[in-house]
């Protein structure tokens, strides 16, 4: 279709695509980062619009005159941007419950402070492996798998279309809703089971030395012994990262396959 030609059909199917990939930037890891200024995520959603419509716009159209069926289709459009987003941002879910987990067994989950990526009061700790896995998405260029998810999505489900498999999705976000809790628990498992056996080892003491004060002694070694697991777990850490991210272009690319 040839932009030179404005007519009512070409803006609606351009505001039919801008929507769809501002429903991603709302929701994708760095691109909807509250960090990330609106100004500079409306000219990436206009400038890849832009770009995409004249290959994909194809021979869809749009009734002119049907409100409901226009609102009907831009729901649709966000949804499926919004959902490639939103699985590119479960493995930084995964992380941010992990942190909260990490934050809980030094018993500092009360010290939280602003996180300026997403406006919200988080533990330090999950700051820190947000930024750690933020890094991790940066350095594997999956930023650049997230647009090619984006067009790839205009070939599997056409623009105005109307064609979402709503059983497919559900099925693959329960699968991809476990991977989440799996590995928000192999992050933290050997930090659990360590301060396990430390509180286990306080409990023991405290019966056997009553007299001794164990909350003043358990609470710094506690964040002591959480730090140093920190500091020892960190390349394993960065492993299990790495290989969740590189499982991400697949799903993001079979996300609305059949």
């Amino acid at each position: 279709m040839d932009l030179s030609v404005l007519t009512n059909d070409t803006i609606l199917l351009f505001l039919l695509m801008l929507i769809r990939i501002s429903g991603m930037m709302v929701s994708a890891p760095v691109f909807g980062q509250a960090g990330v200024p609106v100004q500079l995520k409306v000219g990436i959603a206009v400038t890849l619009s832009l770009i995409l419509f004249p290959i994909y716009s194809g021979h869809a159209s749009v009734p002119a005159n049907d409100l409901w069926m226009f609102t009907w289709l831009a729901g649709q459009e966000f949804i499926i941007g919004l959902l490639i987003g939103f699985v590119a941002n479960l493995v930084f879910v995964a992380v941010q419950l992990a942190g909260n987990q990490v934050t809980l067994q030094m018993g500092l989950s009360t010290a939280q402070e602003i996180d300026p990526l997403t406006n919200a009061q988080q533990p330090v700790l999950s700051q820190f492996y947000f930024i750690l896995a933020i890094l991790l998405f940066l350095n594997l260029n999956l930023h650049h798998y997230l647009i090619m998810a984006l067009v790839k999505s205009f070939q599997l489900v056409p623009l105005a279309s109307g064609l979402l498999n709503i059983k497919l999705l559900t099925i693959r976000f329960m699968a991809l809703t476990t991977d989440v809790f799996m590995l928000s628990l192999v992050l933290v498992l050997p930090i659990i089971g360590i301060t396990l056996v430390q509180e286990i080892a306080l409990a023991m003491m405290a019966k056997v030395m009553p007299q001794m004060n164990i909350f003043m002694v358990a609470l710094p070694l506690k964040v002591g012994v959480v730090l140093i697991l920190i500091s020892a777990t960190l390349p394993y850490t960065t492993i299990s990262l790495n290989q969740a991210f590189q499982q991400l272009p697949t799903h993001l690319f079979a996300l609305y396959q059949q």
